[in-house]
């Protein structure tokens, strides 16, 4: 999924294992988003489900 990042406002994609099923229990074991340009926390996913974040180019839409 492509996120924008609320500090600098640069564009990243967030690449999630699939296989990893979504728990809607708010208290459940979370991984936290990280911007790959400066850092920021970005929101949570399930536990387990973050596989990486990659930088997008200029050219990178939503």
């Amino acid at each position: 999924m492509k996120k924008q990042c609320e500090c600098c406002y640069k564009r990243f994609e967030v690449v999630r294992n699939t296989n990893v099923p979504l728990n809607p229990d708010l208290t459940a074991p979370q991984d936290h988003i990280y911007c790959p340009w400066c850092g920021a926390e970005n929101g949570t996913v399930e536990k387990g489900s973050l596989v990486k974040t990659e930088k997008c180019n200029a050219e990178c839409e939503f």
